[in-house]
């Protein structure tokens, strides 16, 4: 009798009630960016439970990302699945309104199901995610399939992209302000580099082997402060920051969108978005401000580099400087991270693609907007890891119109996409860590050195 396949074995032991109910209750643990220790624990304990070797590694204070290592005999690739833990938003009103405007149920941290979706705060991104990836594991476990290389399950705080920065009325620091990939940084500099990662973004069932680079952007302008009561009030520093911003909008986004790349797994559009602007005293509007500040996201192309993509910003700047002897424009960067790719030909991406249509059916180019951003698969990339970005897709809204018919004001995950998600995860697990290095043709430069 021929011995049971070892991918059927792990599919089998895929339980979308299992993946479901992870969902939820990873949902219903708040864990806004610098808060993430709880949750952390959490899985730390699920992972234990489910047969992993499983440790908290301390971030900061109430930081943490939780570990799980499934070993194998050695020989092997190893493989990341990583995914973050920390929440787009805080899931409390009255800190989220400024961006979101006014929440609805699935704003806040208490998973629910309804109409094929978990509903809640992160349960788009991505915390639908971590459940798929965790329990593809823990099925690889059960399953007691032989692996060569080790399979490492790293679930992270602080990837959500926010840094601390000096504003005009306050100054944003401390960990809640404190991500872009801190978890991960921390995790690969500690010893948990591996061979390929996996990482379960919201792509939208897009198999991405590419990011976009990002550079947080600070722009100031300065005028004169006007009373109201001067009917010559100049140019203030407000009026300035519009024509800057209108500029941007009108003559740089088209600039920049010539550098838009199709590769056979998806389209990569860079662009940019004004995220806030400040000035003045909002309790006393009595005159034109001096200073005015303008917080923008640059999505940078890929094969830009991050100081390339500075550059490309800053003439751009200059140019209407040079044309407006008035115009003075401050710029400060103070989050970035580079874009790059993993390889066409690497193993965990054709394997990746394989399973999908395998499993799934036939693979078409992913063009979701989504697939133009930016992940900790960047961080990864920088230290040889190849990387691939494969997750669910689902809903994030706020009333009836733009809900697809769920009519709750928050963030949705697809069911259906988790479980696949999590099937493909486990056979291409399976596949890569059932697999020698000498098969795949890693090499390490020591074993390159001859007497």
């Amino acid at each position: 009798m021929a011995a049971p396949d070892p991918t059927a074995k792990a599919l089998s032991r895929i339980d979308q009630d299992v993946v479901t109910k992870l969902a939820v209750d990873l949902v219903s643990i708040p864990s806004p960016t610098g808060s993430e220790r709880e949750l952390a624990t959490f899985l730390a304990d699920y992972m234990a439970a489910g047969g992993l070797e499983a440790s908290l590694q301390e971030v900061g204070p109430n930081r943490a990302n939780a570990v799980g290592i499934l070993r194998g005999e050695g020989e092997g690739p190893r493989l990341m699945f990583n995914g973050h833990l920390d929440t787009s938003i805080t899931g409390i009103e009255a800190e989220d309104y400024p961006m979101t405007g006014p929440h609805g149920a699935a704003s806040r941290a208490k998973g629910f199901v309804k109409d094929g979706h978990v509903l809640g705060c992160g349960a788009y991104n991505m915390k639908g995610g971590v459940a798929a990836m965790v329990a593809a594991a823990l099925a690889v476990k059960a399953a007691g399939v032989r692996l060569r290389g080790d399979l490492v399950v790293a679930a992270v705080a602080g990837e959500i992209e926010k840094a601390p920065v000096k504003g005009l009325l306050r100054t944003y620091e401390g960990e809640a302000y404190n991500g872009g990939g801190v978890g991960t940084r921390h995790l690969l500099s500690r010893g948990n580099i591996t061979d390929y990662a996996l990482v379960p973004e919201p792509t939208h069932m897009g198999v991405l082997r590419s990011r976009l680079g990002l550079l947080f952007v600070k722009l100031t302008t300065r005028g004169d402060m006007v009373r109201a009561c001067f009917a010559d009030k100049g140019r203030t520093a407000m009026a300035k920051m519009f024509d800057v911003l209108s500029a941007l909008e009108r003559d740089f986004n088209p600039r920049i969108a010539r550098y838009t790349q199709v590769q056979e797994d998806s389209v990569y559009t860079p662009g940019f978005s004004i995220g806030a602007i400040e000035a003045g005293w909002p309790y006393k509007p009595w005159a034109s401000p001096a200073v005015c500040c303008a917080y923008i996201d640059f999505r940078m192309p890929l094969g830009h580099t991050v100081l390339g993509a500075e550059r490309e910003l800053r003439g751009f700047l200059d140019e209407l400087q040079a044309r407006d002897p008035d115009l003075k424009v401050e710029m400060e960067i103070f989050l970035s991270k580079a874009s790059n790719t993993t390889p066409a030909d690497s193993h965990v991406y054709t394997s990746c693609r394989q399973h999908f249509e395998s499993l799934i059916g036939p693979y078409e180019r992913c063009t979701h907007p989504l697939a133009s951003y930016s992940d900790d698969s960047c961080i990864m990339r920088e230290q040889a890891m190849e990387a691939v970005v494969f997750g669910p897709g689902g809903l994030r809204y706020r009333g009836q119109g733009d809900s697809r018919g769920l009519g709750i004001g928050g963030e949705a995950v697809s069911i259906s996409d988790m479980l696949n998600v999590s099937r493909v995860f486990a056979a291409t697990a399976v596949d890569v860590c059932s697999r020698t290095r000498d098969v795949l043709k890693i090499r390490d430069q020591w074993s390159d050195v001859t007497a």
